[in-house]
């Protein structure tokens, strides 16, 4: 029974210590996450590396600009405690507040020519939150149209007759996921 009880107390401290790393939110990226590329690089290479290590991370490339030099992914959602196979969020306190909100992440990788040899690549990624009324369940037996849209939101409003109303809200960027991605892509 001893040995129960420090094993489950065991338990308590380990997911109480991972609770509490992703506690504190990382700082706001100030600027621009830029770094210089090697000058030796051709750039049809760097191009293929950039769109190889987002497939990586698990994002699908949706534009490709070359004339631009601008690849932008399609707004994925972000991975949850329970997917550690899952590379797209860069620290503990995104992936804790994805396992308690809807989050998606987009990246857009700009390569920007310096001069006639140098090149510059800027990674951005930018964090949505999912924004929707809620539903009013007032009744046991009106749990079972909760998802169906005939249930008035908390303004008394019909969901089916206004429209979903959900919205992504641009909460601010991945700091730690933008130097992740921008280590590899300029090596």
């Amino acid at each position: 029974m001893d040995r129960l009880r420090s094993h489950s107390t065991g338990f308590f401290f380990v997911v109480l210590a991972w609770v509490a790393s992703g506690c504190q939110q990382p700082a706001e990226p100030e600027g621009p996450t830029v770094r210089d590329l090697p000058k030796q690089t051709a750039p049809d290479a760097l191009w293929d590396d950039a769109v190889a290590v987002l497939r990586d991370h698990g994002f699908r490339v949706r534009v490709q600009d070359r004339v631009n030099g601008q690849i932008i992914t399609d707004p994925e959602t972000s991975a949850q405690f329970w997917e550690p196979w899952r590379d797209d969020v860069g620290s503990q306190y995104g992936i804790t507040e994805a396992s308690l909100h809807t989050m998606q992440r987009q990246v857009t990788v700009q390569f920007e020519k310096k001069n006639a040899r140098d090149w510059a690549v800027d990674v951005r990624v930018d964090v949505y939150r999912l924004s929707q009324p809620e539903t009013q369940i007032t009744t046991p037996s009106s749990v079972l149209h909760g998802f169906s849209g005939y249930l008035p939101d908390e303004e008394g409003g019909s969901l089916r007759r206004t429209g979903s109303r959900k919205q992504w809200v641009l909460t601010g960027r991945d700091g730690q996921l933008e130097q992740q991605l921008i280590n590899r892509i300029a090596i």
